[in-house]
């Protein structure tokens, strides 16, 4: 493997893991939101599908 082939994965390893750093967020924030969300028996149920797309968009980033 050449040094462009290598320093080519480099480049991209480095942007897959500036993407993750920009996106992430602490574990503890998520399971804190979920447990908001998983309250919603104490809301209108109006609520009930924002909450439920919510909480799947949440459990898909955990």
């Amino acid at each position: 493997m050449g040094r462009e082939a290598v320093a080519a994965i480099a480049a991209s390893v480095a942007a897959e893991l500036a993407l993750i750093a920009t996106t992430a967020r602490p574990s503890e924030e998520v399971r804190a939101e979920i447990f908001l969300i998983e309250c919603k028996d104490r809301l209108e149920p109006c609520d009930w599908r924002r909450l439920d797309a919510l909480r799947a968009e949440l459990r898909a980033t955990v």
